[in-house]
């Protein structure tokens, strides 16, 4: 896989996607890019800080906030938490089902370290907490592709006010299907999101 890497910017975020769902017939009905608000409803709210959200082909939602390491809405409506919660942000599934859960640690005083968490048996793994020497502090937005690699962004070693700012001290790492983690791309500037094209030939930091 070859990583190219452009800017894009998208209105709103993940913790505003959390709380909205499209209603299938009306939103199904339309040509992409014509949604309007009657198209959404909320899914569950009250939530602790949510920011990553990510769909299982079962219909489940796992997300992110305060209430745990992963969050995890059934289609019924049930509402679980695994683990205790880092700081966890982005959200993403691997190949085997397994959450991926980005800590941004700096926001809280915590470490920012990379997790896998299996809904099936409440495993907690911790996949990447250092890199080159240093502890990660900023982990943010992940995301897996078919052959078992993930990529996350990671928006700056610190301090908090370097986040978005001029300083470009931001990154991208990857974990290979046999754990070995390396930075891929460096001097990005309060990089956040992250995903790949449906051919896997890009990988896209925003």
């Amino acid at each position: 896989m070859s990583a190219g890497f452009s800017r894009r910017r998208f209105a709103g975020g993940a913790a505003s996607l959390l709380g909205l769902a499209a209603l299938g017939s009306t939103a199904q009905a339309r040509a992409p890019g014509k949604l309007t608000p009657a198209d959404f409803m909320p899914v569950l709210t009250g939530l602790d800080h949510p920011e990553g959200i990510a769909a299982t082909p079962e219909h489940s939602l796992y997300f992110s906030s305060g209430g745990g390491a992963l969050g995890i809405r059934a289609p019924g409506g049930a509402i679980r938490y695994i683990g205790e919660a880092i700081a966890p942000n982005g959200v993403a599934i691997d190949r085997e089902g397994r959450a991926i859960v980005a800590n941004m640690g700096l926001l809280k005083g915590r470490p920012g370290t990379l997790q896998r968490i299996d809904p099936r048996t409440g495993t907690v793994e911790t996949l990447v907490a250092e890199l080159e020497g240093r502890p990660l502090a900023a982990s943010n937005g992940p995301v897996a592709a078919r052959d078992g690699t993930l990529y996350c962004t990671h928006s700056t070693w610190g301090p908090v006010a370097n986040i978005g700012t001029t300083a470009a001290t931001g990154f991208i790492y990857r974990v290979t299907p046999d754990g070995c983690a390396d930075i891929v791309a460096r001097n990005l500037r309060g990089v956040n999101g992250l995903c790949l094209d449906r051919e896997e030939r890009w990988l896209t930091p925003r």
